[in-house]
């Protein structure tokens, strides 16, 4: 039963995500700012003592829930990857090249 609950929350915030992604393209870059946006909605109209006792006890979404959601509907949906992947995935290969090539690290690498 508690297993169930827990995938349902999961399942929940896979959906507020995902809406959220589609319709915000400056969330799709940060986990901060989609965290921040979730939590205020969690939290409505509390005070920062609320907040932080609703932290303090877990009944706010976890941090690490949403990005791991965030990160595995952005792999099954790319249209709602940022910006910063295309920036980062140009650079990928020079970066991949540079390790491949690279010698004498002592075996470091």
């Amino acid at each position: 039963m508690q297993m169930n609950m827990f995938q349902n929350k999961v399942d929940n915030i896979r959906e507020v995500v995902k809406d959220l992604l589609f319709h915000n393209v400056y969330l799709r870059d940060s986990d901060d700012k989609l965290v921040a946006r979730i939590w205020k909605k969690e939290c409505d109209n509390m005070d920062c003592y609320d907040v932080i006792g609703l932290l303090n006890v877990g009944k706010l979404s976890q941090y690490k829930t949403i990005s791991r959601q965030r990160r595995l509907l952005q792999k099954k949906y790319p249209e709602l990857r940022g910006s910063l992947y295309q920036e980062r995935r140009k650079l990928q290969n020079p970066v991949k090249e540079d390790i491949a090539n690279f010698e004498g690290n002592g075996g470091i690498i």
